[in-house]
């Protein structure tokens, strides 16, 4: 994955490197980035860094009067990689047809959800722009391109849970194995 231009390996993002590209890009201040890297987090906690540094409610120094909430930590990030940006929408989701192309384990394990499944292609959120191992596993297992998109992760993790249980259950009323 290229970001700005270098070749990254794998890696999930961190408070430290999001602080410090936002500040290069004019959107934190240095002071501002220094105090919420000092503010303490509650140990055992699975919060995203996105989550930590929108949790703060901090303000984004390129928009004065505009706090760094989620929606524009998502914008910004999806530039900054290059990934588009997506908005799940669970109305709009064939639950059946993303579930079924990979397991629950495996998209909770990588942070990961199928939004779309097509014969040309397959859409997956993932809140992890600079993790890609996980793409090559999945393109070899559905035969086809894999799309990734950048999405809150909050969205992810909660559409996670209630799309593999609602499949569950679907499954056993019509009694197919589960």
């Amino acid at each position: 994955m290229a970001v700005s231009g270098v070749m990254a390996e794998d890696r999930a993002l961190s408070l430290r490197w999001l602080l410090d590209e936002l500040c290069k890009a004019g959107r934190l201040s240095a002071e501002t980035a220094e105090r919420v890297a000092r503010t303490p987090r509650t140990p055992g906690a699975r919060l995203h860094p996105l989550q930590l540094l929108a949790d703060q409610a901090v303000e984004d120094a390129a928009h004065p009067g505009h706090l760094l909430n989620m929606a524009r930590l998502l914008e910004w990030l999806a530039q900054h990689c290059r990934q588009p940006l997506a908005h799940i929408d669970p109305l709009k989701i064939n639950v059946t047809a993303v579930t079924e192309v990979m397991s629950f384990e495996f998209a909770q394990r990588h942070r990961i959800l199928a939004l779309e499944v097509t014969p040309e292609k397959v859409v997956v959120a993932s809140a992890e722009p600079m993790i890609e191992r996980w793409e090559l596993d999945l393109e070899h297992v559905v035969r086809r391109p894999i799309r990734r998109v950048l999405a809150d992760p909050a969205d992810i993790d909660r559409y996670t849970v209630e799309f593999y249980r609602l499949a569950r259950s679907v499954k056993g009323a019509t009694g197919q194995e589960v």
